[in-house]
């Protein structure tokens, strides 16, 4: 059991979503939820993957990062990750997928990746990343904890502010680097420094921005996105073709 002070390990925040089909036999991805953890939304937006045959590994960003990692450290931990499942599953393609959070930390991630693990990497997926990234989950209204660990972080970050930082630049150094596609959900209730990085007129040509309808969790239909989604990385990418 967790203490209300602790920080999940990356295996306690890990879920396992393996495939039994054929089509992309030789790839698998990884998926860092939203800070509200693993939940609908990435399971509903997992689940069309899993039919198409590609494994996914889900990692719980309010349980992975609820008091703060450094940068250095959450590399560390997805270098081991890529190298164990690809060994582990005999796999050699990585497909990363970030959701708010998620999508936010993982191009600071992936510029920092060891160049074996950068390798296997083919392409990155952001789904309503933000205008700025934080390595720490802030405290929401939607997150559900115990009194005593609400309290502990509400005591830590009244003494140790989270610290943010402006969103472009890891975007930018993966210039040229591997495919980028962003999605958001658009809705005309979103402030507009609330508006999804994808959105703004400061997100580089080179990435393909598609909008959806319903907000930042796309009005609960997913489908269409997944179907997206599948679409651009094979398009652009030998994900699935060994």
């Amino acid at each position: 059991m967790l203490q209300p002070w602790s920080t999940s390990s990356l295996e306690q925040s890990l879920t396992v979503m393996n495939s039994s089909q054929a089509e992309c036999r030789d790839s698998f991805a990884i998926f860092y939820s939203g800070d509200a953890g693993w939940g609908f939304v990435e399971q509903q937006l997992s689940q069309p993957l899993n039919e198409h045959g590609i494994a996914v590994l889900g990692i719980d960003t309010k349980a992975y990062f609820w008091n703060g990692r450094s940068p250095e450290s959450a590399v560390n931990d997805l270098s081991q990750l890529i190298t164990h499942y690809r060994e582990h599953w005999h796999k050699s393609h990585v497909w990363l997928i970030g959701y708010s959070f998620g999508a936010n930390v993982l191009p600071s991630l992936i510029e920092r990746l060891p160049a074996e693990e950068r390798s296997h990497v083919l392409a990155l997926t952001l789904l309503g990343p933000t205008q700025d990234i934080f390595f720490e989950v802030e405290l929401e209204n939607y997150m559900r904890q115990s009194w005593l660990r609400t309290q502990a972080k509400r005591l830590r970050n009244a003494v140790l502010p989270v610290r943010h930082y402006d969103a472009l630049p890891p975007l930018n150094n993966l210039r040229q680097q591997l495919p980028i596609a962003c999605y958001f959900g658009t809705s005309p209730s979103i402030r507009e420094a609330d508006r999804s990085l994808c959105e703004t007129a400061r997100l580089p040509s080179w990435i393909k921005a598609t909008a959806y309808p319903g907000g930042h969790n796309f009005g609960d239909v997913f489908q269409p996105v997944a179907a997206q989604m599948l679409r651009d990385v094979t398009s652009t990418t030998n994900l699935c073709h060994g």
